[in-house]
């Protein structure tokens, strides 16, 4: 065999060998793709660092990417109706729904979280029909989050989901809260008083009743235990936590919180990620009869907790 085909021989094998080692890196999705296609997405760029952003995509039947007009008038889909937010490094941006780009304008809609990556999609089957299927799928880390009745906080904000007993866009997936219609009876606010208790939290222990506007689930071991050293710990449906918190003129904190790392079962999943959520974003609380009232800076209840039972 001459040198030349050798070398033939060696480049062939050198091209098979990066096509074979470039296909294993490539990002799994561990789902299986919905019927249809690609209608919209989220995807979160630059998760976890100083650039994190995130941009939002319209796509035409041909797949490509639909825009605003010049004169800057909305898109008006069966999807509902579009705006182009203006975006980039640091920022959210893209074509977002009318009504979550007017929720962008009063709420964090860039909240840094593991840095893993989250991706919004939305597909339709049957399109043109009359009786179009939609079906919408929250990934995380490449894996995709199950339906669950407890709304969960992402980079994009908080998305939520009726369940897998609910119907309609509910039943289809997750969805930006903006994209659903509020609960009846429930606000998002923390329940008005004129005369809050003051906060005496040390040597005091609690179970998490409501996460994010939804019950906890009954099975789920969700608590919070708060030391008169200022150590906070507790349980998050599936993994341990410890930190500190600081409580001070209705001002509640935590800070330094480490978690473990087991796997969650799948259902377990949206608790764990919510308790996350709801520590991270804690500024203050109320007491309330019996209950502890975990709230935002905005004033946005976060979570209902009442004290744990020997």
């Amino acid at each position: 065999m001459s040198a030349s085909v050798r070398q033939s021989l060696l480049r062939i094998w050198l091209l098979v060998l990066a096509a074979v080692v470039g296909a294993s890196l490539m990002p799994f999705e561990a789902h299986a793709d919905p019927p249809g296609r690609l209608f919209y997405e989220i995807v979160v760029t630059a998760p976890g660092s100083k650039s994190q952003g995130w941009v939002g995509v319209l796509y035409d039947a041909a797949g490509k990417p639909i825009y605003a007009s010049p004169s800057g008038q909305p898109v008006t889909t069966a999807l509902g109706e579009f705006v182009d937010v203006p975006g980039g490094h640091w920022s959210p941006g893209g074509m977002i729904r009318t009504d979550m780009a007017e929720w962008m304008k009063t709420h964090d809609a860039n909240v840094f979280m593991d840095g893993g990556s989250w991706v919004f999609r939305v597909y339709v089957d049957a399109e043109g029909s009359g009786n179009e299927v939609w079906t919408s799928v929250l990934l995380h880390g490449d894996a995709e989050i199950p339906p669950a009745a407890i709304p969960i906080y992402t980079p994009m904000g908080p998305f939520a989901t009726g369940g897998p007993d609910a119907t309609g866009w509910a039943r289809a997936g997750w969805l930006p809260v903006s994209w659903l219609e509020p609960t009846p009876g429930s606000t998002g606010q923390t329940p008005p008083s004129d005369q809050p208790a003051p906060l005496e939290l040390a040597g005091t222990a609690w179970r998490f009743v409501e996460i994010l506007g939804a019950p906890t689930p009954s099975s789920v071991d969700a608590t919070l235990e708060l030391s008169a050293d200022g150590t906070a710990a507790g349980r998050t449906g599936c993994n341990d936590f410890q930190g500190r918190y600081a409580a001070a003129d209705g001002g509640l904190t935590f800070t330094g919180l480490g978690y473990t790392k087991k796997a969650c079962a799948p259902e377990l999943m949206p608790t764990d990620m919510a308790v996350h959520t709801v520590l991270n974003r804690t500024t203050g609380g109320t007491a309330t009869g019996d209950e502890l009232h975990l709230v935002a800076s905005d004033g946005t209840l976060l979570a209902r907790l009442v004290p744990m039972t020997p």
